[in-house]
């Protein structure tokens, strides 16, 4: 539930990088009604967003262009406070390649997207594997 510290490994944490639904986001549709953010605008730079991290993952967009699209749709909607160190932090590390679990190789990139409900849950039921896993190691640690 940490607003940084949201996808774990097994020695560090990271930020998820948050793109939140145009639909869905409450102060965004207010902006949206009230005729300060343009609608169309808003989906195009989600769409840029998700896109442009997706392409980050397979190769075909440098960590840049990833993180230039996620910080324009970020001032778009006009966010409180940006994580951009934090989220360039965590597309350098790319924990989702290297971690064992079956939800990190199905979803890839999209298990540190801060989004939807449903992918918040599967973020969630990877951190409670990992911990799961450091609880078995101290108790491995604890037995010998």
């Amino acid at each position: 539930m940490d607003d940084r510290d949201n996808f774990h490994t097994a020695d560090m944490k990271y930020a998820a990088v948050r793109v939140p639904q145009v639909d869905a986001n409450l102060k965004l549709k207010r902006a949206i009604l009230a005729g300060h953010i343009s609608q169309r605008k808003a989906l195009d730079a989600e769409r840029n967003a998700l896109r442009s991290l997706r392409a980050f993952d397979s190769g075909s967009a440098t960590l840049e262009q990833a993180l230039e699209s996620v910080l324009e749709y970020e001032s778009l909607i006009g966010v409180a406070k940006s994580y951009a160190t934090q989220y360039r932090r965590t597309l350098e590390a790319a924990p989702w390649k290297d971690c064992p679990c079956g939800l990190c190789e199905q979803h890839g990139i999209e298990m540190i997207i801060f989004r939807g409900t449903e992918r918040n849950k599967r973020r969630g039921f990877h951190n409670l594997a990992v911990l799961a896993s450091r609880m078995a190691r101290l108790e491995q640690d604890e037995t010998r």
